[in-house]
């Protein structure tokens, strides 16, 4: 793949799932009745604002070259936690499932050595 696509798909692949996490912190801070029904029947309607802080916080690290890593590994938890939230309370997590895929799939487009370890990066030692 030439540079100029690999650019181009790189670039999609981190908008999609960026900009659904944009959509639903701006969702939590627009106070929607949908939105605070949700997360009332969760326990947990006075954290709707610092969620969506923390989600569009995240995605902000995760969007920044230097800093993709670190977002990456704080959206894992923030979309580990929803998910298990939605799960104890028999909720619908099929949508944190395929951003959390997203994440994962943009990620590893960007950077290969996210998750897979080259065998020039491997040393030996000696115990």
């Amino acid at each position: 793949m030439n540079p100029k696509t690999k650019r181009i798909v790189t670039i999609i692949a981190i908008g999609i799932p960026s900009l659904l996490a944009i959509m639903s912190a701006a969702f939590k801070f627009s106070g929607q009745q949908m939105m605070l029904d949700h997360i009332s029947q969760l326990g947990l309607p006075g954290y709707l604002r610092y969620l969506g802080l923390a989600e569009l916080l995240f995605t902000c690290l995760f969007i920044y070259n230097k800093t993709f890593k670190l977002g990456l590994l704080l959206l894992t938890g923030y979309f580990g936690g929803a998910l298990a939230t939605e799960l104890s309370h028999s909720g619908p997590y099929g949508s944190i499932i395929v951003i959390l895929a997203l994440f994962w799939t943009a990620a590893l487009i960007r950077d290969r050595s996210t998750f897979l370890i080259s065998d020039n990066s491997i040393k030996t030692s000696n115990i």
